[in-house]
């Protein structure tokens, strides 16, 4: 008989502001003063600047861009094919961001692109988003998933409509999708793949309506004829610049069409050219684009990676970030005259210290030596690295003036204007103020808003636009750029930049280390560098964030590497990487380190690993990298008095990596459990400390380990991936568990039982059972190593914490596991991602020409197809498909059915519904499995429909029509098989009858529906007309006039009638 057990889904998840792995690239929105857009972006500009979406791991985070609090999380549920609520947390991460107007297109690392529409009431709703609760709560509405890359989303930008959203992924493909019609239109695919480089696409820009611009991680970008669905200017870097990390677009100042285009490298440098309009080239010639230079760094080894435009008061501006870096620069993009004052000036100076040293050279005498017959050749188009005018540009300039850099190869035209022509280096935007001791934080990546936010009725004064920066530190910051000018003394001020707002608390800098839970289950205590955040676990909101530091919070700061709550939850103990064992207040926020009253020597001289409190909350146990585990028991009445005494001390003879009561409350039965660096586990009684068992059988040391209630069972997990179950009575092994793939960090029994989880590296949790020794569950949803996790007594949920920085909640539900299904659909995962994985390495050597294996470089071919269909076939079409096919045979058996009735005396009787139908017609229960199956992946599901099934297919979309139901969705089936099939449709004739009439009812339908909707449109234009006027009317307590009344009627009959009304008012 199996065993059945109930299943933990991930409910929720908090803890982060900004994805770790951001990588930023530019996204911005058109309408609010900015033209950035394309890239991968942790943070975009929502409604006018008011609002900003921030990339938060497996939520999108909308964040008021003025006072910094966060407003609405926006989530999705994972996809459960069929097991458990359907309602789980996600298990992805927002990769990039992408808004226009309340929508805001989200790429994730599954491959998937989903687009939210923000609530009208966005804003005042700061309450935490829940997605398991109550089986009555109603489900919010889910979010437009569009399907089309085989890796993470990389890039995105929506049109100057909103209508057609762009895509780039880790691919190399670029997706372009229908917004409206919830589909994708087509995939361009000539980006290559580089040797020994990551392949991908790091920003898409629509240009115009038919042209769009993608960069590529190949280190070419590309120009795209979105009508003919063909590439037209393909460059890569001046002198081998390498991968493309990020793109941005401009308006030429000349205008005409031409466009700027920035992009920074992988070299570190920004490399600039224009692209010209189309058309714009003379005639017999082609449209070259134009290669204006490359941006010197401000300081040696800084390596540009994120480029971005803004518009400000009639002003561009151009935005770059380096990698690793606290400093954002700002250049101000010259105007067309003074970038022309530049140019003649660079050429004068140019043509000067041309003439000097050929007069120099001249006065020299020729007298038959090499030396003298020895000169060196120049022009004006040379681009000597000696030439400071053109370098380093006007000498009487301010300092910070833009550099322009010489690179080997380089083709500019130095009679046009270039790097050095076009921008003016104006300020550096710092993030801080710094933490003392913890330096400058790291910028990840910004957005850039407009000075005011639309609708707003007051501005700042001088402020010229806003910047979000995502910081390393998990937070974010908003910047006010003001403008600089003349002050009340005369002198000139320079450009500043001022902090307007932060977004801070909402978690760790850096991954957490530990996690534990108070007693009672209500609040949980996370520790890490520097810092301990205690938690709530019902509101998910920090209550408290402490400074891990010696003498009382103003000393040394301290790696905090293990915790626990004290009994009533008033203070939490923190074991640290120094050494030290720290007892810090929750409440006063006091900070109290072993050593402060007992003096130097009491704690420990080695890194605690490990920590552990005594089941009747008396005593504490510590294991320590000095080899030795010391007992501490607690003085004081509570509050600021309470402090910790050491009392003991069991010495090692190697480092204790593991330290574990047991849970009897028999003083004399109560075992200690140390785990050392030999891969022992020695088992000792805590009253005398007398050794009682050693377990052996590890091959590398044990990390984790814990007992069951009863004291019949100990597991221990460690770095060499296995977990061993021990008898506590005789020490034996009962079995070794297989199944995490990297170290496993943390093991917890569930109480009352023998059943445990256990979190490991490989960003896993694994749910298992210690009597039948097998595997319950695997939880997926880590993006990083997994090195904490707690169960409350009642095991209704677990929090688990990793180096990815959040906080999952895994809540229990009522579904129930058999783990034999469990293993199967395990199977069926690995088999999908084979084959998801030989489909992706065939569509590569299918795109590239001779590539022998996957590292060599994958070479486009020019003249191949460079468009392919959008989206492609997945688990869920192929689903989604055998339903279409099964809907379609079970309504021809019904028919069948119901003819051979009407042939019979049965005809006259009544017939209860098919139940295999839900009751419903043929035709109509067709009709309900196909809107059953997502916009996106209709087509693919269509595509493996056989023939015979779509000759039935279209006879139901002939009796839908003929009862004008559902017309929209039947058009679209329609003629989709009818492109699919042509030629099979064509070559028979069965289908002319049957095609003829199909025709005659779309354009008839679809005629009444286009005059349907015009109707309405031209009756909401009337309303708000009418709204609009009443509204500006003076005299508001004049009675309104009906103007309905009498539609339709001749205008006399109008007319009495407006008579007859009067009257009887």
């Amino acid at each position: 008989m199996n065993h059945t057990y109930l299943r933990y889904e991930a409910a929720d998840s908090f803890g982060v502001l900004t994805s770790p792995p951001s990588r930023a690239a530019s996204a911005g929105a058109r309408g609010s003063g900015v033209n950035g857009g394309g890239g991968g972006s942790p943070a975009v500009p929502i409604r006018g600047g008011r609002l900003a979406a921030l990339a938060a791991g497996p939520f999108v985070l909308i964040v008021d861009a003025k006072t910094g609090a966060a407003v609405e999380r926006l989530g999705h549920s994972a996809d459960s094919g069929g097991y458990g609520s359907g309602r789980a947390l996600n298990g992805d991460e927002c990769s990039c961001l992408a808004a226009r107007g309340d929508a805001v297109a989200s790429g994730w690392t599954d491959g998937r692109v989903r687009i939210f529409v923000l609530r009208g009431d966005a804003g005042g709703n700061d309450a935490p988003a829940r997605i398991l609760g109550d089986r009555g709560e109603k489900d919010e509405e889910p979010p437009l998933t569009l399907t089309g890359h085989d890796g993470p989303v990389t890039a995105m930008q929506f049109d100057g409509t909103g209508s057609r959203l762009a895509s780039g992924g880790q691919d190399g493909n670029v997706v372009l999708w229908d917004v409206v019609g919830e589909t994708g239109l087509y995939r361009l695919t000539g980006h290559g793949r580089r040797s020994g480089a990551a392949s991908g696409i790091s920003g898409v820009h629509f240009l115009s309506h038919d042209r769009l611009l993608s960069g590529g991680m190949d280190g070419s970008c590309k120009v795209w004829d979105l009508v003919a669905q063909r590439c037209t200017h393909t460059w890569t870097g001046e002198g081998g610049g390498g991968a493309v990390l990020s793109t941005a677009v401009r308006s030429s100042l000349l205008g005409g069409g031409a466009v700027n285009v920035a992009a920074a490298c992988a070299d570190g440098r920004v490399r600039m050219w224009e692209l010209p309009a189309p058309g714009s080239a003379a005639d017999g010639e082609d449209e070259k684009v134009r290669y204006m230079g490359a941006l010197a760094q401000e300081e040696a080894g800084r390596r540009a990676s994120v480029v971005k435009y803004a518009r400000a008061g009639g002003i561009s501006y151009a935005l770059v970030l380096y990698h690793k870096s606290h400093l954002l620069d700002v250049y101000e993009v010259r105007n067309e005259k003074e970038r022309e004052q530049r140019r003649k000036l660079r050429l004068r100076r140019r043509r000067n210290k041309k003439e000097k040293k050929v007069e120099k050279e001249g006065l020299q005498e020729d007298d038959g030596t090499p030396a003298s017959r020895k000169k060196k050749k120049g022009g004006i188009l040379d681009s000597d690295s000696e030439d400071d005018e053109e370098v380093t540009g006007d000498q009487n300039a301010p300092a910070g003036t833009t550099t322009e850099l010489a690179i080997p190869g380089d083709s500019r035209d130095f009679n046009h204007v270039t790097v050095a022509d076009e921008l003016l280096h104006v300020l550096s935007i710092s993030a801080g103020p710094p933490v003392s001791g913890e330096g400058a934080l790291r910028i990840r990546g910004f957005c850039v808003l407009p000075a005011v936010a639309a609708g707003s009725a007051s501005k700042s004064r001088n402020v010229l636009f806003r910047v979000v920066l995502a910081l390393g530190s998990n937070a974010a910051e908003v910047h006010e750029i003001v403008k600089g000018g003349e002050g009340a003394d005369g002198v000139a001020t320079p450009t500043i930049h001022r902090r307007a707002a932060a977004l801070d608390g909402h978690g760790h800098p850096t991954g957490p280390r530990h996690l534990s839970l108070s007693h009672d289950g209500v609040s949980a205590c996370t520790v890490g560098k520097g810092r301990a955040h205690v938690w709530s676990v019902v509101s998910r909101k920090s209550l408290r964030s402490l400074s891990l530091r010696r003498d009382n919070g103003r000393g040394a700061r301290l790696y905090g590497t293990c915790c626990a709550f004290l009994p009533g939850g008033g203070h939490i103990v923190v074991g640290t990487k120094e050494g030290e064992v720290v007892l810090m207040d929750v409440a006063g926020g006091g900070v109290k380190t072993t050593g402060e009253d007992e003096g130097e020597g009491s704690g420990h001289s080695g890194a605690v690993w490990s920590l552990d409190l005594r089941q009747d909350g008396g005593a504490l146990a510590t294991g320590s990298a000095d080899g030795t585990v010391k007992f501490w028991e607690f003085d004081g009445n509570g509050g600021a008095d309470l402090s910790l005494v050491h009392t003991r001390t069991l010495q090692m003879n190697d480092e204790v990596m593991c330290v574990k009561y047991s849970y009897s409350d028999d003083a004399a039965a109560r075992l200690v459990c140390v785990a050392t660096m030999d891969n022992t586990v020695r088992v000792f009684f805590e009253d005398s400390l007398k050794f009682f068992l050693s377990l052996y059988g590890h091959t590398l040391p044990a990390l984790a380990i814990d007992c069951s209630d009863d004291d019949a069972l100990c597991a221990s997990a460690g770095a060499d991936k296995t977990i061993k179950i021990w008898g506590l009575d005789f020490g034996d092994t009962h079995k070794t568990l297989y199944g995490h793939t990297d170290s496993i960090t943390v093991l917890k029994f569930v109480r009352k039982t023998h059943n445990f989880f256990t979190g490991s590296k490989d960003k896993t949790i694994r749910y298992w059972d210690a009597d039948r020794f097998d595997q319950i569950l695997l939880l997926t949803g880590h993006t990083g190593e997994v090195t904490g996790l707690d169960i409350p007594n009642t095991g209704a949920f677990i929090l688990s914490t990793g180096m990815d920085r959040q906080i999952r909640v895994w809540e229990r539900t009522r579904d129930m596991v058999f783990v034999e299904e469990e293993k199967e659909r395990e199977l069926e995962r690995i088999q999908d991602a084979q084959v998801a994985e030989a489909g992706r390495r065939a569509s590569l050597k299918t795109a590239s020409v001779g590539a022998e294996d996957d590292d060599t470089d994958n070479i486009i071919d020019p003249d191949g197809p460079q468009s392919e269909a959008a989206v492609r076939k997945s688990v869920i079409s192929v689903s989604a498909g055998d339903r279409i096919a099964e809907a379609v045979e079970l309504a021809d058996s019904e028919m069948k059915a119901v003819a051979r009735r009407m042939t019979t005396k049965a005809a006259d009787k009544k017939v209860a519904p098919n139940p295999m139908l839900l009751g419903k017609d043929p035709d109509l229960y067709v009709l309900w499995v196909l809107r059953t199956v997502k916009a996106s992946e209709l087509e693919q599901s269509l595509l493996i429909l056989p023939l015979a099934i779509v000759e039935r297919l279209i006879y139901y979309l002939i009796l839908l029509l003929r009862k004008r139901l559902g017309v929209e969705l039947c058009a679209k089936v329609a003629i989709f098989l009818m492109n699919t099939h042509q030629n099979q449709i064509v070559a028979n004739r069965s289908f002319a009858g049957p095609i003829a009439e199909l025709g005659r009812l779309i354009h008839s339908r679809l005629a009444e529906l286009r005059d349907a909707l015009g109707i309405n449109i031209s009756a909401m234009k009337m309303i708000g007309s009418l709204a609009k006027a009443r509204k500006d009317a003076f005299n508001t307590s004049e009675k309104p006039t009906d103007v309905w009344a009498g539609l339709g009627l001749g205008s006399d009959q109008a007319a009495l009638l407006q008579s007859n009304k009067r009257k009887k008012m």
